[in-house]
């Protein structure tokens, strides 16, 4: 656990992004307690060493390695993310959208596009109605826009 903490804020810091917010492992352990360690973007319940934590806003878009901008991610979910945004370039399967990365090579790659679950004011109402049955995937769909909208208000695009 230690090493995946280190990890992203090497990576941060590598990245040039401030807001770094130190938390500690126990930190790390009461967020996993608290979605009953299931994966926020599949609902899978995993085991502790399937799990990693996934930045919200990834680190090379800006996001901060801080608590708030993480959430717990299967292996698959986490691969399969990589350091695209949720709804501007990834969809979570609990919403509808299928990870690129897949165990099984024969499965469909990911057939949706962004303007379905979109538009230029946020996600669509049906997304959200369905996303408000899984409130972690909330906090992290409504974090999400926070940001970009916020980069979109200063001006900048993401990267």
């Amino acid at each position: 656990m230690h090493k995946r903490i280190g990890g992203g804020k090497r990576n941060a810091q590598k990245y040039g992004n401030p807001g770094y917010q130190k938390f500690t492992t126990d930190d790390v352990m009461a967020a996993l307690e608290a979605v009953d360690y299931c994966c926020t973007y599949c609902g899978e319940k995993c085991s502790m060493d399937e799990l990693d934590m996934d930045h919200i806003v990834p680190l090379w878009h800006g996001g901060a390695h801080r608590l708030s901008n993480l959430t717990v991610a299967c292996r698959t979910c986490n691969i399969s993310k990589k350091n695209r945004p949720l709804l501007r370039g990834w969809t979570p399967k609990l919403l509808g959208g299928q990870p690129t990365f897949v165990r099984y090579p024969r499965i469909v790659r990911n057939p949706w596009k962004s303007e379905d679950w979109r538009d230029e004011k946020g996600p669509l109402p049906q997304v959200l109605a369905k996303a408000s049955q899984y409130p972690e995937l909330l906090r992290c769909l409504l974090a999400s826009e926070a940001f970009f909208n916020a980069l979109a208000d200063e001006g900048r695009t993401p990267e």
